[in-house]
């Protein structure tokens, strides 16, 4: 017996697997808190006006690899401000603002910007930065 696919059952196993990528990519995009409100915006509306199994399957590996990356940049970036914060050489009033500036800095740029700040600031203050902003040993 030969088994034969209709228009119709072709057109529904497509509107299925669309249906099914597009709930993957909303689940991984959508209250992340890695994804700020406008790309989670821009994403849900995009993600309902696509077609395209393709597209989805590969934004949703994009969404993916993008979430990974800043949950390590994350990471890294708590791992600098808990060492930052053990240094001998920051005073306590800066100590005290750091984790709020940190918390109010929007971006992965910004919260960048904040921390090499503050340790241009300890390097200067331990004698570790030369006249040109070289790093000394």
């Amino acid at each position: 017996m030969k088994t034969h696919v209709t228009p119709g059952t072709a057109a529904a196993v497509l509107a299925a697997r669309v249906c099914g990528l597009r709930a993957d990519l909303l689940a991984a995009l959508v209250h992340n808190p890695l994804f700020t409100p406008d790309e989670q915006l821009v994403g849900n509306h995009s993600a309902y006006e696509c077609e395209c199994p393709e597209r989805l399957a590969l934004w949703l590996r994009n969404v993916q690899h993008e979430a990974a990356r800043r949950e390590r940049l994350q990471a890294a970036q708590a791992h600098d401000l808990a060492r930052l914060l053990k240094h001998p050489q920051l005073d306590q009033q800066c100590a005290a603002a750091l984790p709020l500036l940190f918390a109010r800095a929007t971006t992965e740029a910004k919260r960048a910007q904040v921390l090499g700040q503050v340790w241009l600031m300890v390097l200067e203050r331990a004698g570790r930065i030369g006249y040109h902003g070289e790093i000394l040993n």
